[in-house]
């Protein structure tokens, strides 16, 4: 339960970190990123046992969610048990540091090419069709009006924002790429798919402003 855990943690943190979504083509990373975390859990929960094993208390569920939250944190902490614990020690904590990065790096280079093709495959195309801007604009908007996880100075910043590349003295499609940018980087690729999405089915949508 403790190396479930750990994974499971790991999981919620690789898709919150990141501003984009995990891509299906990056799985194998995804796989070995919760395998490590899912090792150190179980690393943890078997020296907890050896420690208190004995104790009545050890054998309860909290035990394993205890050593499936600190597991992970205490190698990335890098309290290794050979050496000062700094990048050139051979310890646990170091080789753990080292695998998690480049499976983050690696997830990250995957999810971040990914999305990039969708850009140019999928919503620059529908939003280079005449009229497209204004719908954007109006949609972004309204969509950042009403998005509560964002603090009221932020939401009406990023509105302002929008408004700014919308006048900028540019060609629409470049104001609109900026405009679908700043949605990407506020993590917000539902609503990009969504205005595009019903640009796609109702093109004369735009036409109306």
């Amino acid at each position: 339960m403790a190396a479930l855990l750990s994974a499971g943690v790991a999981f919620l943190e690789l898709h919150v970190q990141k501003r984009k979504p995990l891509s299906w083509r990056a799985t194998h990373w995804i796989l070995l990123r919760l395998a490590a975390d899912g090792v150190a859990g179980y690393l943890a929960y078997t020296l907890l046992e050896f420690a208190f094993g004995d104790l009545d208390w050890f054998g309860s569920i909290w035990s394993a969610l205890v050593a499936g939250l600190v597991g992970p944190a205490l190698l990335r902490s890098q309290l290794s048990l050979i050496g000062s614990g700094d990048e050139t020690s051979a310890g646990p904590a170091v080789v753990f540091r080292r695998l998690q990065r480049y499976a983050d790096e690696a997830v990250d280079d995957i999810g971040a090419n990914a999305q990039s093709k969708w850009i140019h495959s999928k919503v620059l195309p529908v939003l280079d069709r005449p009229g497209s801007l204004d719908y954007l604009v109006q949609r972004a908007d309204d969509y950042l009006a009403q998005l509560d996880r964002l603090d009221q100075v932020v939401r009406d910043a990023k509105r302002e924002q929008i408004r700014q590349a919308a006048a900028d003295d540019t060609n629409d499609a470049l104001k609109s790429r900026v405009i679908v940018q700043i949605l990407l980087d506020l993590k917000c690729q539902r609503a990009v798919r969504s205005i595009v999405a019903d640009l796609r089915k109702a093109p004369a949508m735009a036409g109306r402003g």
